[in-house]
């Protein structure tokens, strides 16, 4: 029988084909997680550091699907048709903008407006703030599914310079903005930044 070979790469590289396209789209997640609950970490105390962390906890369910999401965009904006037709792409975002702002604006809408009847249900009342964070962290949820074409192309065009300033010009301005609020308005501050 043979044994498998040994993955020199992080598991899911594979699918991606390029592992410097999964480390510009990891280093985008990391950015996410850097603003939001490492800045709590860095900044505020335990109970606010809980607060988040339950918000976020919340979060992750409504974010579940955009993994699967960005493999299927992958494999479409790396299509020939697509990676040589500038109008091509831009066609597809634009398609993409007007398709799910709506739809994605009623659920997260819905989601949000559920969260203070729902989320005191599961967690017992033990973590008042999460409500809020999670409410305000739909926002960016909403704005994650709607724009997400956009970082898919910029990698088949094979762009990556530009999404690694991109990412960078993010990263510095979010982290002085939370460092600023975060100071003055705590965890609420951090999750309107974040």
């Amino acid at each position: 029988q043979l044994e498998r070979p040994v993955r020199l790469l992080p598991a899911g590289t594979e699918d991606f084909g390029d592992p410097v396209e999964t480390l510009v789209e990891r280093v985008g997640v990391d950015v996410e997680d850097l603003t939001g609950a490492g800045m709590v970490a860095t900044l505020l105390d335990d109970t606010a550091i809980a607060s988040f962390g339950a918000a976020e906890r919340y979060v992750s369910i409504v974010l579940g699907p955009v993994a699967a999401l960005m493999t299927v965009l992958r494999v479409r904006t790396s299509q020939q048709d697509v990676v040589d037709s500038h109008s091509a792409q831009l066609s597809m975002l634009v398609r993409w903008l007007k398709q799910a702002s709506l739809p994605t604006a009623a659920v997260v809408g819905a989601m949000a407006a559920l969260a203070p009847f729902v989320i005191p249900l599961i967690d017992d009342g033990r973590y008042p703030d999460s409500v809020t964070i999670f409410q305000l962290l739909m926002i960016d949820a909403f704005f994650v599914y709607v724009t997400m074409p956009a970082p898919n192309l910029l990698m088949a065009q094979r762009r990556f310079r530009l999404l690694a300033v991109l990412y960078s010009v993010f990263l510095a301005g979010q982290v002085a903005v939370t460092v600023l609020v975060g100071t003055v308005w705590g965890v609420i501050g951090i999750a309107v930044v974040a």
